[in-house]
């Protein structure tokens, strides 16, 4: 179902050839690639990992005309010196999750992209919200409407229905088979927590608005709890990130001393080749653009960070490290913050 329903939201069609980069034991590589392709009866070019400087040529090699980028990838693609060449390329769609809002058209004009959708999703569902050709524009960082299928909602703490516009925890159940995985391998304890009051609880923050478009917040184990606020790790990180010497930043809480519910917002930086930059600079660039309780405490500065295999940074490594002599404590360097 998931594979039919990708074959046609990425408008494939049969001259199409799907580039496909992700490992095999990842659900994106089967549902967002090999099952299209199966569908739609189209040839699926595998390469063994992604590669920021060979993904181009790799395309020409195949001829591939459908990418699939997750995570920071496409940032990467783009964060690399422009070349003549950029959009001597064959690929005509693509589905980038997600892509910032920031770099969504110049990435498109620059690559000569088509088309690109955007969307949420996990291995248990994947996905549960897409865009598609059916609007002209979509807002900006939307992932889409729910998919044919599901039913879909954002629920409190309590599983009740949040207003338009209200952040909450994106809940699905299927109103169409086989829309939803069937439950944790060996694992019946965790599938019954997962599906509380019948509702599969996602672990994504997110919201609907007024027409329907839904939109990511965060993760729910990211999410933090700074001053009696709930500050995204997300928004955190892309606001750092437009910093010109920023080539990957990760956001998360380390625990506040005075109370056991509150969060101090840290920021791990990798900045980009030959670039300089220091924790007061960051800072007051964060709070220049957004809000005062988005600007963290903490700021370390690292040569890389720890990823999955499909680019993901893994938060739980980071919140393990905790602080060390290279972090820059914005309340001992008595930065001040404005509002």
């Amino acid at each position: 179902v998931s594979g039919d329903y990708m074959a046609r939201n990425r408008d494939m069609v049969a001259t199409d050839v799907i580039y496909s980069t992700m490992p095999m034991y990842q659900s994106g590589a089967w549902i967002m690639n090999l099952y299209p392709g199966l569908i739609a009866g189209l040839p699926v070019a595998c390469d063994p990992g992604f590669s920021v400087s060979e993904f181009w040529d790799r395309c020409r090699h195949y001829g591939a005309t459908q990418m699939f980028t997750l995570g920071a990838m496409h940032v990467y693609l783009w964060q690399q010196p422009p070349r003549p060449d950029d959009r001597d390329n064959p690929v005509r769609c693509g589905a980038c999750i997600p892509m910032p809002a920031a770099i969504f058209e110049p990435f498109k004009e620059r690559f000569g992209i088509e088309y690109i959708s955007e969307g949420l999703g996990q291995s248990e569902c994947m996905p549960y919200s897409m865009t598609d050709r059916s609007r002209p524009k979509w807002k900006p960082n939307s992932a889409g409407l729910a998919r044919e299928g599901l039913e879909v909602k954002v629920l409190d703490g309590e599983d009740r229905e949040l207003p338009v516009g209200t952040p909450g925890e994106i809940c699905v159940r299927p109103i169409q088979p086989y829309t939803l995985f069937s439950g944790y391998w060996r694992d019946p304890d965790a599938t019954v927590k997962a599906w509380r009051n019948l509702w599969y609880h996602s672990g994504d923050l997110g919201r609907v608005d007024e027409d329907g478009e839904m939109f990511f917040v965060d993760r729910k184990a990211d999410f933090m709890r700074y001053k009696g606020r709930n500050v995204s790790s997300f928004e955190v990180e892309m606001v750092a990130a437009k910093h010109p010497a920023v080539y990957e930043v990760a956001a998360h809480a380390v625990p506040a001393d005075e109370l056991a519910t509150e969060d101090e917002i840290k920021i791990v930086v990798v900045l980009k080749e030959g670039a300089e930059a220091s924790g007061e600079e960051l800072a007051r660039f964060i709070n220049d653009h957004a809000p005062h309780y988005m600007v963290p405490r903490y700021i370390e500065f690292a040569t890389d960070m720890p990823h999955t295999p499909t680019g993901r940074v893994e938060k739980y490594k980071l919140r393990a490290l905790g602080n060390c002599e290279r972090t820059w404590d914005r309340d001992a360097a008595g930065f001040v913050v404005t509002r």
